[in-house]
């Protein structure tokens, strides 16, 4: 469900853009067809698809069909797990961490801790609320959840009145990446060691609204930050 917090990326401060990490294009414009597989000029195979040279697309092997949504996606809540999203098993590092504790009426309070640069140690923990629509965990990112966060520079609290310099440029970023105010809601997929979060906003599914996440130990020793 915090997928759509990453989006808090399209709100850094000037300049800070340019730092972002974007997805590499397939292929990869300094790479020559003649390193991948078939001969100059075909197209090379996507990532995740097997390659078989000369036949035509009907016969190619294709990829196993994703997994289906698990029923409940905050089920290892309850068990006391936290989620971590685009893991570094490795490091320890996530992009985000989630807590979600359990409320009486079936609703759980997220306290989650987002990266919002790619290279630096700058985070916001934000606190809301998360309810359960069927096989989906949904909830608002609402102006005022912001206004209320915590933001960090390097584990530090920054100053109230840096804070009020940055919070407006989050938020306008925010308003323009399309998720600020409203509903966010993501299934969880089995894949490998973790899940794969399918997010949609207002019910449309955004571009790159798909992440990694696993569940761990609140004593694992992960932590929100870059990766190496």
């Amino acid at each position: 469900m915090l997928t759509a917090l990453f989006l808090l990326l399209t709100a850094w401060p000037d300049g800070a853009q340019d730092q972002a990490q974007t997805p590499h294009p397939w292929p990869p414009a300094d790479v020559p067809y003649t390193s991948f597989s078939g001969t100059p000029g075909d197209v090379p195979t996507p990532p995740g698809q097997p390659s078989a040279p000369g036949l035509p697309p009907a016969l190619m092997p294709q990829p196993h069909p994703p997994a289906p949504p698990v029923d409940n996606p905050l089920a290892p809540a309850r068990m006391g797990l936290i989620e971590c999203a685009s893991p570094d098993v490795i490091a320890r590092t996530c992009r985000s961490l989630a807590r979600y504790t359990p409320q009486a009426d079936g609703s759980f309070i997220n306290h989650a801790e987002v990266l919002l640069l790619p290279n630096e140690l700058v985070t916001m923990t934000i606190a809301g609320r998360a309810r359960l629509k069927g096989n989906a965990a949904c909830a608002t990112l609402t102006t005022a959840m912001v206004k209320g966060a915590t933001l960090r520079y390097a584990g530090n609290v920054v100053p109230a009145k840096l804070k009020l310099r940055f919070t407006p440029r989050i938020l306008s970023g925010l308003a323009r990446a399309g998720v600020l105010d409203k509903e966010v809601c993501s299934t969880q997929s089995p894949e490998g060691d973790g899940f794969i979060e399918h997010t949609t906003i207002d019910g449309q599914a955004p571009p790159g609204g798909e992440t990694h996440l696993v569940w761990v130990r609140p004593d694992a020793g992960y932590t929100v930050g870059p990766r190496d």
